[in-house]
C-alpha cells in the first residue's frame, strides 16, 4: 500500500503546462444535499460511477472508447453529484479530451475530438497591467483567467508575432513568473486562476529521516541513505536516492528526473520490466500518471510516477521512479515518493518591469 497516495488508474503521458482541458461539464442536476465521503481502491471507473449514482435517478452511459480505469481515491463532497464531478475532474488530468454531461435521467461520458490547429496570433503589449495582459490572453485562447487577490501589481511588456495561443500563454506567464516567484496556475475546465504557491510548511520528520532540498522541490528519505545530483543535459537534471551501505546487486534506487524541455521525459521502457498497471495519482497535491510492475529477472518491484509542474517557469515535468524494491524497501520508497513537494521561490522584485520585447534590456530573473 502507498499510504497517503491516492490514485486513479489509467494510461497517459504528462502533458504540457496549461494545456486547456477541453472537458465540458453542463448543468449538474441537483441531488439531496448531504455530506458525502467515499473511499475507493482500484474500482473500475464504470463500476465506481454506477455505485455512486445507484441511489439516484441517473443511469451511467460511458462510451466504449473511454478506458475502464481502476479508481483509487477518497472522494469528499457535499453530495453524490459533487463526488462524481470530483472523480471525473481527476480523470481529466490524465484524459484531457474527456467530456461528460448530465441529462434528465443519465450521466453521459465520452471522449471528445482532438482540438483543431490553432491560428497564430500577434501581440503588442507595452507596460500594461497584468489584468489587461490576461484580458488579451483570454481573447487569444478562449480561456477565462482570474487573479488571486494576493497577487502583487506588476506591469508587463510582451511583443511577438506568429505565436500559437498555447505558446503565447506559456511565454506570457513565464514573464509574469519572473516578477512573481512562486506563481502557479490552477485550472478547472476553461477557467485558470493565477495564485502564489507558498513553500510547503515543514512537516515533522519521521525518526531517522532527513529532508533534502532540491533546486525546485523537497523530499524526505532515511538518514542512512544518500542523494546524488547530476545534469544529464541542458534541460534535464537527475537526482539519485539510494542506501549508502548496500551491495550493488541488492541496492534499490529512486530517481527524480526534472525536465525543462517541452518534449518531456521518455517513459521507462525495458524488456525486463513487466507492466502490471498504469494510472494517475496525486503526488504533492498534483495529478500524476503512474506505471508499476515487477522485473521479470528477479521479481522485484518498480514504479514510475510522472507529473507536470503547476509552477510557472519551473521545470515542466518530473519523473519519479524506483527499481529493485523488495518487501523491506518498497514501503520506504513509497514514503519517499509521498513526501515529494514542489518548492517555489519566494523572492519578489518590487517595482520591476519585465519585458519580452526585443529592444529594451531585461532584468535577470530573481535567484
Amino acid at each position: 500500500m502507498r499510504g497517503a497516495l491516492f490514485c486513479i488508474t489509467c494510461l497517459s503521458v504528462c502533458g504540457a503546462l496549461l494545456t486547456p482541458a477541453r472537458a465540458t461539464t453542463q448543468f449538474a442536476p441537483e441531488l439531496p444535499r448531504m455530506a458525502f465521503r467515499r473511499s475507493l481502491e482500484r474500482v473500475p471507473l464504470r463500476t465506481a460511477l454506477e455505485s455512486l449514482l445507484r441511489s439516484s435517478r441517473f443511469a451511467v452511459r460511458v462510451r466504449e472508447d473511454v478506458p475502464d480505469l481502476a479508481v483509487t481515491t477518497v472522494l469528499e463532497a457535499s453530495d453524490v453529484t459533487g463526488a462524481v464531478e470530483e472523480m471525473l475532474t481527476l480523470v481529466v488530468a490524465a484524459l484531457p479530451d474527456l467530456r461528460w454531461r448530465w441529462t434528465d435521467d443519465a450521466l453521459e461520458v465520452e471522449r471528445g475530438p482532438r482540438p483543431a490547429a490553432e491560428r497564430p496570433v500577434d501581440v503588442s503589449l507595452e507596460g500594461v497591467s497584468l489584468q489587461d495582459a490576461l484580458a488579451w490572453l483570454s481573447q487569444a485562447t478562449g480561456m477565462a483567467y482570474r487573479l488571486d487577490p494576493g497577487l502583487p501589481e506588476v506591469r508587463v511588456s510582451f511583443v511577438a508575432k506568429g505565436l500559437t495561443p498555447a505558446v503565447a500563454e506559456r511565454r506570457l506567464l513565464r514573464l509574469v513568473a519572473r516578477l512573481i516567484p512562486g506563481l502557479a496556475v490552477r485550472q478547472v475546465g476553461n477557467e485558470v486562476t493565477l495564485i502564489i504557491q507558498r513553500p510547503p510548511a515543514p512537516e515533522p520528520l519521521p525518526e531517522g529521516w532527513q529532508r533534502y532540498l532540491g533546486d525546485n522541490f523537497e523530499v524526505y528519505f532515511p538518514s542512512d541513505w544518500m542523494v546524488e545530483r547530476s545534469e544529464e543535459s541542458f534541460s534535464d537534471v537527475l537526482y539519485t536516492i539510494r542506501p549508502k551501505d548496500t551491495p550493488e546487486a541488492a541496492r534499490p534506487r529512486l530517481y527524480i528526473d526534472e525536465c525543462y524541455g517541452r518534449s518531456g521525459i521518455p517513459p521507462v521502457n525495458k524488456d525486463t520490466l513487466r507492466v502490471a498497471g498504469t494510472g494517475v495519482l496525486r503526488v504533492g497535491g498534483l495529478p500524476a500518471t503512474e506505471r508499476w510492475g515487477t522485473n521479470q529477472r528477479h521479481g522485484r518491484v518498480w514504479w514510475e510516477v510522472r507529473l507536470t509542474s503547476d509552477l510557472v517557469g519551473a521545470p515542466l515535468s518530473y519523473s519519479i521512479r524506483y527499481f529493485g524494491a523488495d518487501e523491506a524497501t518498497q514501503p520506504i520508497l513509497d514514503r519517499v515518493v509521498a513526501s515529494f513537494r514542489l518548492r517555489p521561490r519566494t523572492q519578489y522584485v518590487a517595482g520591476t518591469e519585465y519585458s519580452d520585447s526585443p529592444s529594451p534590456p531585461t532584468p535577470a530573473p530573481p535567484e
